[in-house]
């Protein structure tokens, strides 16, 4: 204390911060200003004290919610790796919801997912994405985006798949949903939700359905070639086995001729009842 003081009275302005222990051993943070002034033709000290202890504890509570906040979004962009989604967020034009100009926030994930790099080739307005929409998916997926953001019930869900031209021209599938932030009335004040690149999936789900088509195909022109391979034989066999029957009328044949016509006879009936 007494090297402040000298410091103090040599012009110096001290601005300190200083922790005080109490009889409870509680820590009192405090912060003391040192100023030299002139008091009757000599220089003295001012000194003036502030009690920090309340700022103090708010500054630590302030830098643990910090702290968890960022632990949080740390959880978060790990989850979002994981699971192979992006992220995407958006302020809505009072009245106007699906206005082309609605301010976005497309996440990185967003565009990279689609072959984009930044803002400059994505923009953050609505049209970066409904631009890009296959023309055969557009309308249902903008209807469904509108009656989402309309209903003030909040009842109607948006949760759409579709498909989107990556910056390649190529189209793949995806998967979107989203949720609004609503004022009292049920009017949309935001909204945010994720896309799902689906296109291996449903590439999986496609070829499936192909091999089940082809089977079933393959089952039919079985069936159809029997039915008419049954057609084709049923009249000659009709021949055969009546003129089998004829001779075996014959009592005097040699009696392994007999057995051969039998056989004919009886391989005959057989292919008829198939």
């Amino acid at each position: 204390m007494v090297e402040l003081v000298k410091r103090a009275l040599n012009g110096e302005k001290l601005l300190l911060e200083w922790t005080l222990c109490t009889s409870t051993g509680e820590l009192i943070h405090n912060e003391i200003t040192m100023v030299r002034a002139m008091y009757k033709g000599k220089y003295v000290v001012l000194g003036y004290q502030y009690n920090l202890h309340a700022r103090k504890m708010w500054e630590m509570k302030l830098a643990d919610a910090k702290d968890l906040i960022e632990l949080q979004l740390a959880k978060l962009n790990l989850v979002v790796k994981a699971t192979k989604i992006a992220l995407w967020d958006m302020e809505v034009i009072h009245d106007d919801p699906v206005n082309p100009n609605n301010a976005f926030f497309w996440s990185d994930e967003f565009r990279h997912m689609l072959g984009y790099t930044d803002e400059n080739d994505f923009p953050n307005v609505l049209g970066s994405w409904s631009a890009l929409l296959h023309p055969d998916d557009k309308g249902n997926t903008l209807n469904a985006f509108a009656e989402h953001l309309f209903d003030r019930t909040g009842n109607t869900p948006f949760d759409v798949e579709f498909r989107l031209m990556r910056k390649t021209g190529e189209y793949a599938f995806y998967r979107a949903s989203g949720e609004c932030l609503r004022d009292k009335d049920g009017n949309a004040l935001r909204m945010a939700g994720a896309l799902m690149d689906i296109t291996e999936n449903k590439i999986i789900l496609l070829e499936k359905e192909q091999q089940k088509e082809a089977a079933e195909a393959a089952s039919r022109e079985k069936s159809n070639f029997l039915a008419n391979m049954s057609h084709e034989l049923r009249s000659p066999l009709n021949v055969v086995i009546g003129l089998t029957n004829l001779i075996l009328g014959n009592k005097n044949l040699d009696a392994q001729i007999t057995e051969n016509l039998e056989k004919i006879n009886n391989a005959g009936t057989s292919l008829l009842e198939m």
